[in-house]
């Protein structure tokens, strides 16, 4: 015992002598212990503990997927759900949801809330029912009733959690609802304050016959034994089959499929768990093309890219989130075919033209650069939403050229002159930074003003194989007033 206290003493005296090492050692030792403590919650919230409702494993979130714009996770428009729902038989049902926000008007003073407006199934899909009262029924939401359903925390904070609150009216945007419900104390799948029918929009009309981008996220039970692997294959067919029927713009659409436990934790797990996640890839292609100028494109030959992406999505605290990635594509022509060259006629020869492997063949592809990242937050409240982020590109090579000749002889003999110089053509990295404002105005009308390449920087939005290159707008700031009616 003695020998342990007195080596930890002498550990003491040697922290005292070094304070700058001291001082690393300690935030290491911090931020491991952190992030050890972060992953054992995410792992104990996902994967030990199961969620408060019945069946867990069988709910999960359905995203509108369009790789080709890199959004992964999507709204969806109610027409594409309700054919959802037609076409499958993994799904026992399929609900929508949009979080808003609301003026409460109470007398003397007026307060915005955040509110939720969902499909009446939503409760039967979680096996949720109200802790007094009752919830809405698809019959009210199909009539447009004006009914809420109030959370427990708003019963209590901004109703005074008074016995007689059934029946009474509520005044949201300046319309009167009736409270019919209170949820469950213990009920956190939404931390919104008043639930109503998903009907109440003023353009309900033309939200329910939309297809394509909206607004509407989708809630799903799978039937029993019903995997996530089935059901994400069920479904990845329904969404090619969707999409045969789309006009050209509007295709390449899916559908992606997220368990609820990994949807429903929050920012804990999206912060340790995104981070965390990446892909590495190979791709192959025999006819690459590249962009001559702003109307010709080229074939370029034979073209692998190695690489890997990284990427982060999630929220660090209420109503701020954080989204980006990082990539590397290290891009090669490897084969580029054959060049030719003529060389001029000499007396008793006409010119001839020989065929030389193309300068091309090992470079780094065009158009392509090796390292970019992205980075945008925003952060949201009371109607009011900033954001800004920062783009980097690094540098992209154009085209090559050599200065190769061909020369011959009186006898008709053919000689190529190698390179002395090898000319690329390139456009240099570059950082942009742009910062976005928004006000909600009215339930209907917002005002935004967007502010890109905030540091006026000079760089290139584009490289082409001939000698010029694409210079992009300098500091560019713009207002848009959206109305919805």
């Amino acid at each position: 015992m003695s020998g342990i206290v007195q080596d930890l003493r002498y550990a003491l005296r040697g922290l005292r002598r070094n304070p700058a090492f001291t001082s690393v050692a300690l935030v290491t030792l911090a931020l491991g212990i952190g992030a050890n403590t972060a992953m054992f919650s995410v792992l104990n919230a996902v994967l030990l503990r199961p969620l408060p409702y019945p069946a867990p494993h069988e709910l999960a979130m359905l995203w509108t997927e369009r790789p080709n714009q890199n959004l992964r996770e999507g709204r969806s428009a109610y027409r594409d759900v309700e054919e959802w729902r037609a076409r499958s038989r993994t799904l026992a049902d399929v609900g929508v949801f949009d979080p808003m926000t609301a003026r409460l008007t109470a007398p003397g003073e007026l307060e915005r809330i955040s509110t939720l407006r969902l499909s009446p199934n939503i409760f039967a899909i979680l096996g949720v029912q109200a802790y007094r009262g009752r919830v809405f029924s698809i019959q009210e939401a199909d009539e447009r009733r004006r009914v809420a359903v109030v959370s427990y925390r708003f019963w209590q904070s901004r109703l005074g959690g008074a016995d007689n609150v059934i029946g009474s009216t509520i005044e949201l945007d300046g319309l009167p609802s009736e409270v019919i419900g209170i949820l469950p104390a213990d009920f956190r799948w939404s931390d919104s304050d008043v639930w109503e029918p998903h009907t109440l929009f003023p353009d309900w009309d033309v939200r329910r016959g939309e297809r394509g981008d909206a607004s509407w996220f989708v809630l799903a039970r799978f039937r029993p034994n019903v995997t996530i692997e089935q059901a994400q294959g069920e479904l990845s067919a329904i969404a090619r089959r969707l999409d045969e029927q789309r006009i050209a713009s509007e295709q390449g659409r899916g559908i992606g499929v997220m368990p609820l436990s990994l949807h429903i934790v929050g920012p804990r797990w999206r912060l340790a768990l995104w981070m965390l996640t990446g892909a590495v890839f190979r791709t192959e292609s025999k006819n690459s093309r590249v962009a001559i100028d702003a109307n010709t494109v080229a074939f370029i030959g034979e073209k692998r890219v190695t690489g890997f992406e990284i990427g982060f999505n999630g929220k660090l605290a209420k109503g701020w989130t954080l989204f980006g990635g990082y990539s590397y594509l290290d891009a090669k022509i490897r084969e580029a075919g054959f060049t030719a060259l003529t060389a001029a006629a000499v007396p008793g020869q006409a010119a001839k033209i020989v065929y030389v492997p193309s300068v091309n063949t090992g470079k780094r592809f065009p158009q392509t650069a090796k390292d970019s990242f992205t980075a945008w937050s925003t952060y949201e409240t009371h109607g009011l939403t900033i954001g800004g982020g920062a783009f980097y590109m690094g540098r992209v090579f154009g085209g090559y050229s050599d200065n190769r000749t061909a020369t011959q002889n009186s006898a008709g003999v053919v000689t190529v002159n190698p390179a002395t110089t090898v000319l690329a053509r390139t456009v240099p990295s570059y950082w942009r930074f742009d910062a976005r404002a928004a006000y909600k105005l009215t339930p209907h009308m917002e005002l935004s003003v967007n502010a890109q390449n905030l540091t006026n920087k000079r760089y290139f939005s584009q490289a082409y194989t001939s000698h010029y290159a694409t210079v992009a707008p300098g500091r560019t700031v713009f207002a848009t007033l959206s109305v919805d009616y």
